[in-house]
């Protein structure tokens, strides 16, 4: 065997081992990929039952104000769960399935307004006007709170829609 061929196989095998630990990588980098997005629609199914908890809890607080009762509830908007959608905003992931930049700024609110402080002074304001006895005003606020809510619903049943057409879907 002549040091041609000595060489040329040497070169071969470390060029195909390097394109095969490529493949490998991307096959493995989309695999985990897609997995992240199937944990962001199971959380965002989640949040959606959570908003709809919440819609009923607003029920009945709406119910307690108008019948002049007390409300021993409390409207905790701060059980969403968004580890996974903030792990993907935070990597640049989820601008290749929400390519739309109002579905993103939407995401970004939720991720602001349904949190514990957003959960405090909810229930603050309308314990206040509730106590006040202001029971238009209190109603106002719990009125602004569920369409809110519903707004939030339906946007994130848009975006579980857009992650399911995968990186197809947007501009």
């Amino acid at each position: 065997m002549s040091y041609f061929w000595l060489g040329f196989g040497i070169s071969f095998g470390t060029v195909l081992g390097i394109v095969v630990g490529a493949v490998v990588y991307m096959l493995g980098q989309r695999w985990k990929e897609g997995a992240q997005v199937a944990v962001l629609k199971r959380e965002l199914n989640l949040n959606i039952k959570r908003i709809d908890k919440l819609l009923d809890e607003l029920t009945k607080y709406r119910s307690a104000v108008s019948a002049h009762d007390v409300y021993f509830g409390y409207l905790d908007l701060s059980r969403f769960v968004w580890n996974t959608g903030l792990n993907m905003l935070s990597s640049g992931l989820i601008y290749r399935y929400l390519r739309d930049d109002e579905d993103i700024d939407k995401l970004l609110v939720m991720f602001s307004n349904l949190s514990y402080r957003m959960s405090e002074y909810a229930n603050d304001v309308v314990i206040k006007k509730d106590k006040e006895r202001n029971e238009v005003e209190a109603l106002k606020q719990l009125n602004f709170y569920e369409d809110q809510l519903k707004g939030y619903r339906k946007d994130l049943e848009v975006m579980i829609g857009k992650l399911r057409r995968g990186k197809l879907e947007g501009k």
